[in-house]
Parts: structure tokens; C-alpha cells; sequence
């Protein structure tokens, strides 16, 4: 998930190197050691899917966020479930990503739970979940606490709570002073 303007920021995150690598690369190399399949969700022509190496997605409707890339992605996936991850959380690891879709099923995704809530950035969608995500933003609501928080009501997801040594794995870049934190 690449979509974001970046406007707290100042600058476009996806470029913004971590240990010399953008984060859109180095996030794309954790997925590609897992899926077969990989998407870069992003406004378009942010991104030339020959440079990615990976199709790039613009969102069916812009400017709904997350949830929005979300629904744009999962009509093109061809498994039961898509591992999401952010652009923006350089401490997410590979290992992590592998643990909860070793918990996901084609039936139930998984998705951390944090003190700040569904961590739905970094997470395990089963493709099922797109009617639900549609309807949610058929509401006006752009969150995905609010698809979260459904979809586990209704089975189609469960929790995973997030350990005290894993939340720097969650840690965004958000504004400048996020990086020098790092």
C-alpha cells in the first residue's frame, strides 16, 4: 500500500530511503519472499509496473485511503487471501508477515491488535472480505478499524495480539522526526 499523499511528511514516503533502499523496494522484497503474486497499490503514475516489476493498482475511486487500495486490489488477486503491508513500516519484518498468514485461513484472515487498535496496515485479508470492505465505504466510512471490527464480528477475521517486542514492527513514518526516531 503505496497510495498515500504523504502531505505530514512533506515528501513522497514511498522514495524515502531506509538503510539505501526506498521503502516501496524494500517492502515489496519482504512480500515477494512470500507471495507468489504482488501488487503495488499506488495513485497513478506514481510507480512504472516495468520499474516495480509488479503491477501497479490506482484505486477504483481515489482519495478513500486505505480501505480504498484494499478494494482496488482485491478484485485482481487470484489466491484466497492477500497479505497487506503498508509502505510506511520499514520495522515490519518478513518473519512477522509469514507468522500471520500461517494463521490465516481462506476463510478468516488475521489481523494484529494493538493498544491503538486493528493494526490493518499489516494484516491477512481473506479476498472474501471485499463485499464487506465495499459496503463500508458504500457508508462513507474510509476506516479500517470500522471493516476490522465487522469483519471479526462476522468470523471473516480474527484477532492476533501484538506482543510488547513487536510493536516497533508497526512504527510509521509519518513526519520527519519518525525517521530520525527510527
Amino acid at each position: 500500500m503505496a497510495g498515500g499523499a504523504s502531505t505530514r511528511m512533506g515528501r513522497d514516503k514511498a522514495w524515502m530511503p531506509c538503510g539505501g533502499i526506498p521503502l516501496w523496494r524494500l517492502q515489496l522484497e519482504k512480500l515477494e519472499s512470500l507471495a507468489d503474486e504482488v501488487f503495488l497499490s499506488a495513485c497513478p503514475g506514481r510507480f512504472d509496473a516495468a520499474c516495480v516489476g509488479h503491477p501497479v493498482v490506482g484505486d477504483e475511486e481515489p482519495g478513500l485511503g486505505p480501505l480504498g487500495g484494499l478494494v482496488s486490489v482485491l478484485p485482481r488477486v487470484s489466491f484466497d487471501r492477500v497479505v497487506v503491508l503498508a509502505v510506511d513500516m520499514p520495522g515490519m519484518t518478513r518473519e512477522y508477515l509469514a507468522a500471520l498468514a500461517r494463521l490465516a485461513t481462506p476463510e478468516c484472515g488475521v489481523v494484529p491488535v494493538s493498544g491503538e487498535g486493528y493494526e490493518g496496515l499489516a494484516a491477512v485479508y481473506p479476498k472474501k472480505i471485499l463485499a464487506l470492505a465495499r459496503e463500508v465505504l458504500s457508508g462513507g466510512d474510509l476506516s479500517l478499524q470500522t471493516l476490522n471490527r465487522r469483519a471479526v464480528a462476522r468470523g471473516w477475521m480474527r484477532g492476533r495480539n501484538v506482543d510488547a517486542h513487536e510493536g516497533a514492527y508497526f512504527r510509521n513514518w509519518n513526519h520527519p522526526a519518525d525517521i530520525l526516531a527510527a
